[in-house]
């Protein structure tokens, strides 16, 4: 049973791979490149990383924060996490969610340092529309 899941999902990811690059070649073998086609720009170029305003938290306090994409651009994931990765240890976050109204991600953190202040922020991914 173990090896039969990754052989599936190798499977799925080879017709996902020949689907998406394939998915512009107009039935023509020379312009199966999606890059040589008529059609939308490459993803890579488009993804943005937003960072909300850092929010500080004092000793055993709760708080949250967030952040949302640009007008027009399309959520695709977020993150909570630390100003300074050394204050990791201290936070906790205690809720995290996407909110469909502000196409943004908002998250509860609560300090656990009994004698340090930290900062903590939101970050959203998003997919800027063609242009």
């Amino acid at each position: 049973m173990k090896v039969v899941t990754p052989i599936v999902c190798m499977a799925i990811g080879a017709v996902f791979g020949a689907v998406t690059v394939l998915s512009c070649s107009d039935n023509s073998p020379g312009k199966a490149d999606a890059a040589t086609c008529n059609c939308e720009p490459p993803i890579a170029g488009r993804l943005v990383t937003i960072d909300g305003n850092p929010t500080t938290l004092q000793p055993g306090e709760q708080s949250g924060a967030g952040a949302a994409c640009p007008t027009g651009a399309q959520f695709l994931t977020g993150a909570c996490m630390p100003v300074d990765p050394q204050t990791l240890k201290d936070i906790q976050v205690q809720q995290f969610k996407w909110d469909p109204t502000s196409f943004g991600w908002g998250c509860g953190f609560k300090n656990n340092s009994t004698t340090t202040a930290v900062q903590v922020k939101a970050t959203v991914l998003c997919l800027k529309p063609p242009t």
